[in-house]
């Protein structure tokens, strides 16, 4: 008779998983649309002060100025010649000639007025439009995490006798 032992040892299998993070994002985005710049100067004002004006007004203004300047003229000399008439035949006839030389003369020298033009400011207008549009992002974070898989197996110790009548074998 003899005494047989098996021993089965204890078993421990650990089998893990690392942790994962999955990110799914959308970044967020800008929409920028602009139009400008648009910038208009209008110096109609200060250019009629200086004599630049709309041809439909300059030709009505040197119209007018033009009548005037003949009118004056005519005027001038119908006077000069009243004066001559009126002084015919008298001594101071020469002396009127040269009167009405001299003053003549003297209105050959201009006036002149000094002065800063134009004095209006010119009229601008600026213009610069930009319209923004967002498109807000996202992000998920989602953490993926598996538990560790254990497995446990138990040790075990059989005792046997055999050999003796207790096994059956005789």
């Amino acid at each position: 008779m003899h005494l047989r032992i098996d021993t089965t040892f204890p078993q421990l299998d650990i089998e893990y998983f690392w942790p994962k993070l999955e990110v799914d994002q959308r970044l967020p985005q800008i929409q920028v649309e602009t139009s400008g710049p648009k910038v208009e100067i209008d110096q109609r004002e200060a250019w009629a002060e200086i004599g630049f004006r709309d041809r439909p007004f300059l030709n009505t203004y040197l119209k007018e100025l033009s009548r005037a300047s003949v009118l004056k003229g005519i005027r001038r000399y119908a006077e000069e010649g009243d004066r001559f008439a009126r002084s015919l035949g008298k001594f101071d006839m020469r002396r009127v000639m040269g009167q009405i030389v001299k003053e003549r003369d003297r209105a050959k020298i201009p006036e002149l007025n000094v002065q800063a033009v134009p004095k209006s400011r010119p009229r601008i207008e600026f213009e610069y439009e930009a319209t923004i549009d967002w498109i807000e992002g996202w992000l998920s974070i989602e953490a993926v995490v598996h538990p560790p898989r254990i497995t446990w197996q138990l040790g075990r110790v059989d005792i046997t006798v055999v050999g003796s009548q207790y096994d059956g074998r005789g």
